[in-house]
């Protein structure tokens, strides 16, 4: 193993490169801050490349039988918010190189659901006229819903939510600023976290071996679920996360495209939002399907029932042709009492200098930057300007991770027996 033999001083070491840690990074840089950020896999990952890129602004939230009011006045605001950056209008970050997939969702509900519709037209309202939402969902003539939801929906409501590709906004994202990226072995590439007088030192490890001694004014873990490691390794309580597992489907083929959420009975059934891929579509497919058989060993039986489920939200479509397949998720969060998802962004400071944040939804990842700077800014953490790292110019830099999906094991919809 080789020694990099240098001892760096920089202000802010980000672990983690999914959409909070790569956000964060644009944030601190664009306010004088001399930032660096760790990946141990592909940018993206653990969670964000698995995201189905919806820039939720709480219209889905407004259909639950009882409504997270605290989660839609958290993330009302983020659909204008990211529009701004992928128009170039807010340029920290430019997300002008992004793709954007659908400039709105669809809330749908499927024939012959006549009280999810009822429950629906008494409850939207409501909430609009009450200002909470920022993209509230809106009625539109048959002629103008996607053309799958005119054959096979009862109502549809449309929300002026964006759909990204996920790999495009990390691409968008990692291009500015990929000489602040670096590349470690695995989760065991970081460590040896150690306390000095009023900084950190840490350890980094290369593919090739090389090592980093590597001193920082503070450490922001922005890893999903790999904070626990981080967190052990800084010899504090990693039960401040809690995981919710999910099993997604994805079917791939000569699919329409579909950006949306079908509702009944105040539930999401399931979320699709659909990936162009040469001549074929990718469904990925969430939603309620997806937690109910997170837990389950993936196969025939789980494919069947998502089938089941999506023919329901969908009467009559005709998936002919397609393949099916799944691969899991995992949503990291921090740890709420009732293990339910929180309402919103958190960043905590475990002390001055030692920073652990979750975004707990793709969309909020602009407010949990924001909250990181504005608690390096309370602990006193100066800005002493971007510069290079001395040492680290042939340190390997981290790509974007691949799409889930492209290593999944594939079935022909038509093969699949009932179970």
């Amino acid at each position: 193993m080789s020694d990099s033999s240098i001892d760096p001083r920089i202000d802010v070491l980000v672990v983690g490169g999914g959409i909070a840690g790569l956000w964060t990074l644009h944030v601190l840089l664009a306010h004088g801050f001399d930032a660096h950020l760790v990946e141990a896999e592909g940018l993206g990952a653990g969670q964000s490349v698995k995201s189905q890129g919806i820039v939720h602004g709480g219209g889905k939230y407004a259909l639950r039988s009882v409504g997270d009011v605290d989660a839609m006045r958290a993330i009302r605001d983020m659909p204008e918010r990211w529009r701004l950056h992928h128009g170039g209008s807010r340029s920290d970050p430019d997300l002008r190189a992004a793709r954007l997939l659908s400039d709105g969702c669809w809330l749908w509900l499927p024939k012959g659901s006549w009280f999810a519709r009822l429950q629906a037209l008494g409850l939207v309202p409501l909430l609009r006229h009450g200002g909470l939402l920022a993209c509230p969902p809106e009625p539109q003539p048959r002629d103008a819903w996607p053309v799958v939801l005119q054959t096979h929906a009862q109502r549809a409501l449309r929300m002026a939510e964006p759909v990204l590709d996920t790999r495009s906004v990390l691409e968008a994202l990692r291009e500015p600023v990929s000489d602040r990226l670096l590349q470690v072995d695995g989760a065991e590439g970081i460590g040896g976290f150690q306390r000095l007088d009023g900084s950190w030192r840490s350890t980094l490890r290369a593919p090739d071996g090389t090592c980093l001694s590597l001193e920082t004014a503070a450490l922001v873990f922005t890893a999903g679920r790999g904070n626990a490691a981080l967190l052990t390794g800084a010899e504090r309580d990693p039960d401040l996360m809690q995981e919710r597992p999910l099993l997604m489907t994805v079917l791939r083929g000569r699919l329409p495209a579909l950006h949306g959420h079908c509702i009944s009975g105040g539930r999401t059934r399931i979320t699709v939002t659909s990936v162009p891929d040469g001549d074929e579509v990718v469904w990925q497919v969430g939603g309620e399907v997806s937690e109910r058989n997170a837990e389950v060993v993936p196969g025939p039986a789980t494919q069947r029932a998502a089938l089941d489920e999506i023919q329901a939200c969908l009467p009559g479509i005709d998936l002919s042709g397609a393949r099916i397949g799944h691969y899991r998720a995992v949503r990291a969060e921090a740890r709420n009492v009732r293990v339910r998802r929180p309402s919103g962004a958190h960043v905590e400071a475990l002390e001055r200098g030692l920073i652990v944040a979750w975004p707990t939804k793709w969309a909020l990842a602009p407010l949990l930057a924001e909250d990181v700077l504005a608690q390096l800014q309370s602990d006193g953490i100066r800005a002493h300007g971007p510069s290079a790292m001395h040492g680290s110019g042939r340190w390997p830099r981290p790509e974007v991770a691949p799409f889930p999906w492209e290593d999944c094991a594939w079935t022909d919809v038509s093969s699949v027996a009932r179970v």
